[in-house]
């Protein structure tokens, strides 16, 4: 009898802990679903902002080229000004020509990554790369403000305006660049890239369980 008690209190200890297991697997298949799912929408909000900066990159660069033609006629003024005029296009365009083929690039990286086909060290490894990327872009948007800044501060003629202006003028350049750029990096590229990385820790830690 009591043989029999101890099977029953066996087997019912093998059921609970068989439906444990089974739960615990559910709930990791569902984590790690989820985590997923979640980096897959970053990287695709990342793959947006790519192809907006293509347009974007793509449009101004169409305006500039139209400005090149028109501006021996729009500026009937001194060779000078219409000399300084055509320097600022010619470095806005190679500027844009440059820019747009590193946006297509990055946006091939990107399209490269598929979550669902890697591994997750795989995934990691590509982002850490992507993330190298984005700090050479940042240090580059950031040496390019500066020449644009001087080269647009002569092109205007703004070096013969009282010391006063000059120094409002350079502060307002500069505070627009800082805006632009903490804008459009560190709440939007990073937003995505720090969304995906701490998914991918995530996964990591629920994998090596």
């Amino acid at each position: 009898m009591e043989l029999d008690e101890l099977k029953k209190s066996w087997n019912v200890v093998d059921t609970q802990l068989d439906k444990k297991v089974l739960v615990d697997e559910q709930e990791i298949t569902k984590l790690i679903s989820s985590g997923k799912a979640d980096t897959q929408k970053h990287l695709g909000r990342l793959n947006l902002v790519q192809r907006l900066s293509l347009c974007v990159g793509g449009g101004l660069l169409l305006l500039l080229i139209l400005a090149w033609i028109w501006v021996p006629e729009l500026i009937g003024a001194k060779e000078d000004i219409l000399r300084r005029g055509i320097i600022l296009l010619a470095f806005l365009v190679t500027s844009l020509i440059v820019g747009l083929l590193w946006d297509w690039k990055t946006l091939r990286y990107l399209k490269s990554i598929r979550i669902d086909e890697m591994s997750i060290v795989e995934v990691s490894r590509r982002m850490n790369t992507f993330r190298s990327r984005m700090r050479n872009e940042v240090i580059a948007v950031c040496i390019w403000a500066v020449v644009f800044n001087a080269l647009y501060y002569w092109t205007m003629g703004y070096y013969q305006a009282p010391p006063a202006t000059q120094a409002w003028i350079i502060t307002l350049l500069l505070a627009a660049d800082i805006l632009i750029i903490y804008i459009l990096y560190k709440k939007v590229m990073y937003k995505y890239i720090n969304g995906i990385r701490k998914n991918i820790e995530e996964l990591k830690d629920i994998c090596t369980e």
